[in-house]
């Protein structure tokens, strides 16, 4: 297994973009330099992540309170959070486009 030169982390880990192998350092590290190409894959990661965090927080307050028996039926916005959301953080938990 390689590891950072400069952080001594585990590089290429499975879910953490962060751990990209850049020619022997990791992403992270590459960035913390001010590697311009790291800057932004950090960048992309961080909307991608934060778009699906929006996406489960609106699930926990349009969806989710509305599973009890004095509620009313889920509406349309609850539907779509429900379906839409969990795909949202896995592709952002993989690094991809959500």
């Amino acid at each position: 297994m390689n590891h950072c030169l400069t952080c001594k982390v585990q590089l290429d880990q499975p879910g953490l973009v962060e751990t990209a192998d850049c020619g022997g350092d990791c992403l992270e590290c590459m960035g913390r330099a001010g590697d311009p190409a790291a800057a932004e894959a950090f960048l992309k990661e961080t909307k991608a992540l934060r778009a699906a965090l929006q996406m489960a927080d609106e699930l926990c307050k349009y969806a989710l309170p509305k599973f009890n028996w004095g509620a009313s039926a889920l509406d349309a916005r609850a539907i779509q959070l429900l379906n839409e959301t969990p795909r949202a953080i896995s592709q952002a938990l993989k690094g991809e486009k959500v």
